[in-house]
């Protein structure tokens, strides 16, 4: 299944008519929220935002070609995050932002039970290649135990390769993917990763501050395109929760000063 261009008023539709609560509230103050619009508008309906996943994908397929071909002591694998990576979430996204109350667990919950998210581009071509190449594939997520069931039931009606609970390693204590990758690393030999956030790799990105992670990414900067394959997201990640020291109990009135104060201190360098 190949994912659909739907313009930002329709998904809205579904979004409302899918689940009542994410229904648009007429008169809430977004405040923090509004600085998530364009981003939201660019992941959703953007021809950019749609060339850029179809690139990563087909650089991970190029590479993964070339490394079938190499001798290693385990069986190969693939590790990939799921949520905008394998998996458009845009009822979540855009719900989240209609309601003007931001993510919860409750709500994505709620989204993920109507088993309705559909490909990121690529991302189901890319899989069949692997499984066809002969490489394992493994889903590392930061979703909870109480998506899972849903989660595998949405990705068997794409028809996405190893979508059970063997492949797929959901968040338990911690939202550090290590011990988890470290159980996949006990049978197989890990070749690439594909993520949106830079913790979906294997470098130690987790709670660094954002020049802490600059700083770390030119350091594997010749494993991006090849080991590491990154898709785009402005909507959310570790990048925002860095801007904000990881404080996500901040007011939306100091979220917004942390945010100008990241700009004004770049601006001033």
């Amino acid at each position: 299944m190949s994912k659909k261009i739907i313009s930002l008023s329709v998904l809205a539709s579904l979004v409302i008519g899918g689940f009542a609560g994410y229904m648009a509230k007429p008169d809430v103050e977004l405040k923090f929220l509004e600085g998530n619009a364009g981003a939201i508008q660019w992941l959703v309906n953007s021809g950019e935002s749609e060339a850029l996943q179809y690139q990563a994908y087909n650089m991970a397929t190029e590479s993964l070609k070339m490394k079938v071909n190499k001798e290693t002591e385990k069986p190969k694998a693939v590790v990939l995050d799921i949520d905008e990576t394998v998996l458009n979430n845009f009822g979540s996204v855009i719900g989240d932002y209609l309601t003007g109350e931001g993510y919860s667990k409750e709500r994505f919950t709620a989204w993920s039970s109507e088993e309705r998210a559909i490909p990121v581009a690529g991302a189901d071509e890319f899989l069949k290649t692997a499984k066809e190449l002969g490489v394992e594939v493994f889903y590392i997520s930061n979703r909870y135990s109480e998506d899972l069931e849903y989660t595998i039931n949405n990705m068997n009606k794409l028809g996405l390769p190893n979508a059970d609970a063997e492949h797929i390693l959901v968040k338990t204590d911690s939202s550090n993917k290590a011990e988890r990758i470290a159980k996949v690393e006990e049978n197989y030999e890990i070749v690439m990763f594909v993520g949106d956030n830079l913790n979906d790799f294997p470098e130690g990105f987790d709670k660094k501050a954002n020049s802490e992670r600059k700083e770390m990414v030119s350091t594997v900067e010749d494993k991006f395109g090849t080991d590491y394959i990154i898709i785009p997201n402005p909507t959310y990640g570790d990048w925002e929760g860095a801007t904000f020291n990881y404080d996500y109990s901040k007011t939306d009135a100091q979220k917004i000063e942390d945010r100008n104060n990241a700009l004004n201190e770049t601006l001033n360098k």
